[in-house]
């Protein structure tokens, strides 16, 4: 099988990785830190120490990227507990560590052509309800992301690995909320849909600093303990957890959002002298 691409600075320069999907710098690696511990207060866990990763580099014979690192500093093994609920509501679960595993000299395709473009080694940290499948990959060469569909590695114009990981760490707090609302947003077309819905949401929902990746963002207000995902598209929509019902009821009025609905509901435990009462 013919590569296309010999160099790295060739697949540097001469792949999406140009404009999205590229190694983070120190600034961006500041930014996934501010996001991370804002989203961290809605996930009250303990992180991994700096021996557990030591172990895990030694055992995987890799210096583990610093997104993973800083996202694991937070989040720890958590995800360990949280990924049968997360898997009821999206594809994917973010691993445990001792789940990682590594791949060598995959051959990596550009997913809109089928071209084989570079060899590399990859990290992967998450997996589809079969644990031994994976859904998403580091590229330990090149610091970037990489999705795994239909059997292969792809390389594609995604967002960024800092962005990416804090997507889907927001992701795996909504959906283990014990209530989920998705809904459309209308009235919000043309450019700039993201902050036209941060102007929209501002009395309520606050948006993470300098996070936009094609007009999509995340929006969250820890007081009311929501936390969503705002996604721009030909119709917006926005994706709501919370651990309080009633305060998802109220957005759904404060906002008009006439085409809400429940993707997961909790409801109040009665107790047992109430639950008499209304059998009698």
């Amino acid at each position: 099988m013919d590569i296309k691409f010999k160099t790295i600075d060739d697949v540097i320069t001469l792949t999406p990785n140009t404009h999205k999907n590229r190694k983070a710098d120190d600034k961006n690696l500041d930014k996934m830190g501010q996001w991370i511990t804002i989203l961290s207060k809605f996930l009250q866990v303990k992180g991994l120490d700096k021996a557990e990763f030591d172990r895990l580099e030694k055992s995987l014979d890799i210096n583990i990227p610093a997104e993973i690192r800083m996202l694991y500093e937070y989040m720890g093994n958590s995800n360990g507990e949280l990924a049968k609920e997360s898997l009821k509501h999206q594809k994917f679960q973010l691993l445990v560590v001792e789940n990682f595993w590594v791949e060598k000299d995959v051959i990596v395709k550009d997913y809109y052509t089928d071209e084989p473009w570079f060899k590399t080694d990859i990290l992967v940290y998450a997996a589809a309800n079969n644990i031994k499948k994976p859904m998403y990959g580091i590229d330990l060469k090149n610091g970037w992301g990489l999705t795994f569909e239909k059997g292969w590695f792809w390389q594609k114009d995604d967002m960024p690995l800092f962005m990416k990981l804090t997507t889907l760490f927001a992701n795996l707090i909504i959906v283990n909320k014990g209530n989920i609302i998705k809904t459309k947003i209308k009235g919000i077309t043309g450019i700039k849909r993201d902050e036209k819905a941060e102007k929209r949401f501002e009395d309520i929902l606050t948006r993470l600093p300098d996070f936009e990746y094609y007009e999509h963002t995340i929006f969250y207000n820890q007081t009311l303990d929501l936390v969503s995902w705002f996604r721009a598209g030909n119709t917006p929509d926005l994706l709501v957890g919370s651990n309080s019902k009633n305060n998802l009821d109220n957005l759904i009025v404060k906002f008009d959002f006439s085409s809400a609905r429940f993707l997961k509901i909790r409801y109040p435990k009665i107790k047992a002298n109430e639950s008499k009462k209304l059998n009698d």
